[in-house]
Protein backbone atom coordinates (compact mmCIF):
# COMPACT_ATOMS: atom_id res chain seq x y z
CA UNK A 1 0.00 0.00 0.00
CA UNK A 2 1.23 3.40 -0.81
CA UNK A 3 2.42 5.81 1.73
CA UNK A 4 0.25 8.41 3.07
CA UNK A 5 3.01 11.11 2.02
CA UNK A 6 3.06 9.77 -1.65
CA UNK A 7 -0.71 10.41 -1.84
CA UNK A 8 -0.90 13.74 -0.37
CA UNK A 9 1.91 14.20 -2.69
CA UNK A 10 0.59 12.95 -5.59
CA UNK A 11 -3.00 15.01 -5.18
CA UNK A 12 -0.79 17.96 -4.78
CA UNK A 13 0.87 18.24 -8.03
CA UNK A 14 -2.76 16.51 -9.86
CA UNK A 15 -4.67 19.61 -8.26
CA UNK A 16 -2.42 22.27 -9.23
CA UNK A 17 -3.25 24.87 -11.76
CA UNK A 18 -1.52 24.30 -14.76
CA UNK A 19 0.98 26.82 -16.44
CA UNK A 20 -0.54 28.86 -19.11
CA UNK A 21 1.92 29.52 -22.00
CA UNK A 22 2.92 32.67 -23.09
CA UNK A 23 1.63 33.84 -26.17
CA UNK A 24 3.67 34.67 -29.04
CA UNK A 25 5.43 38.62 -28.66
CA UNK A 26 3.64 39.35 -32.40
CA UNK A 27 0.19 37.70 -31.04
CA UNK A 28 -2.44 41.13 -31.67
CA UNK A 29 -4.02 42.06 -28.40
CA UNK A 30 -7.34 41.28 -27.98
CA UNK A 31 -10.13 44.05 -28.84
CA UNK A 32 -10.75 45.36 -25.51
CA UNK A 33 -6.81 45.84 -24.30
CA UNK A 34 -6.31 48.15 -28.01
CA UNK A 35 -9.41 50.30 -27.14
CA UNK A 36 -8.44 51.13 -23.98
CA UNK A 37 -4.94 51.25 -24.63
CA UNK A 38 -5.86 54.15 -27.41
CA UNK A 39 -8.29 55.67 -24.83
CA UNK A 40 -5.58 56.21 -22.75
CA UNK A 41 -3.41 57.96 -24.73
CA UNK A 42 -5.89 59.38 -26.66
CA UNK A 43 -7.69 60.83 -23.39
CA UNK A 44 -4.41 61.85 -21.56
CA UNK A 45 -3.02 63.35 -24.96
CA UNK A 46 -6.35 65.75 -24.90
CA UNK A 47 -5.70 67.14 -21.36
CA UNK A 48 -1.85 67.23 -21.78
CA UNK A 49 -0.75 65.07 -19.57
CA UNK A 50 2.29 62.89 -19.56
CA UNK A 51 2.38 59.44 -18.92
CA UNK A 52 4.40 60.25 -16.14
CA UNK A 53 1.77 61.99 -14.69
CA UNK A 54 -1.48 60.02 -14.84
CA UNK A 55 0.93 57.39 -13.76
CA UNK A 56 1.48 58.95 -10.31
CA UNK A 57 -2.22 60.03 -10.29
CA UNK A 58 -3.74 56.38 -11.12
CA UNK A 59 -0.81 55.22 -8.82
CA UNK A 60 0.37 52.62 -11.29
CA UNK A 61 4.46 52.66 -13.21
CA UNK A 62 5.07 54.92 -16.49
CA UNK A 63 5.72 51.97 -17.58
CA UNK A 64 2.80 50.20 -17.16
CA UNK A 65 0.80 53.15 -19.18
CA UNK A 66 3.57 53.22 -21.40
CA UNK A 67 2.53 48.88 -22.08
CA UNK A 68 -1.13 49.92 -22.02
CA UNK A 69 -0.93 52.31 -24.64
CA UNK A 70 1.59 50.60 -27.09
CA UNK A 71 1.30 47.19 -26.92
CA UNK A 72 -2.22 46.53 -25.09
CA UNK A 73 -0.93 45.10 -22.28
CA UNK A 74 -3.18 43.53 -19.61
CA UNK A 75 -4.69 46.00 -16.84
CA UNK A 76 -6.77 44.76 -14.07
CA UNK A 77 -10.15 46.00 -13.41
CA UNK A 78 -8.94 47.92 -10.34
CA UNK A 79 -5.94 49.45 -13.01
CA UNK A 80 -8.50 50.44 -15.68
CA UNK A 81 -10.70 52.42 -12.44
CA UNK A 82 -7.89 54.13 -11.66
CA UNK A 83 -6.55 55.63 -14.69
CA UNK A 84 -10.14 56.28 -15.80
CA UNK A 85 -10.77 58.28 -12.76
CA UNK A 86 -7.10 60.39 -13.35
CA UNK A 87 -8.26 61.08 -16.70
CA UNK A 88 -11.83 61.99 -15.52
CA UNK A 89 -13.39 59.55 -17.26
CA UNK A 90 -15.85 56.58 -16.61
CA UNK A 91 -14.33 53.11 -16.97
CA UNK A 92 -17.00 52.53 -19.14
CA UNK A 93 -15.88 55.47 -21.74
CA UNK A 94 -12.38 53.63 -21.59
CA UNK A 95 -13.33 50.98 -22.71
CA UNK A 96 -15.84 52.00 -25.72
CA UNK A 97 -14.19 52.51 -29.35
CA UNK A 98 -14.82 56.26 -30.10
CA UNK A 99 -16.62 56.79 -32.86
CA UNK A 100 -15.29 57.92 -36.46
CA UNK A 101 -16.55 60.25 -39.12
CA UNK A 102 -16.85 56.57 -41.10
CA UNK A 103 -19.36 55.45 -38.43
CA UNK A 104 -21.73 58.34 -39.01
Amino acid sequence: MASPHLIVTVRHLWNRPRRMTKPPEDAKPRELRRIFGANVRRFRQEQRYSQREIAAIAGVSQKHIAKIETTGASAGLDVVEDIARALGKTPAQMLTKPRTSRDE
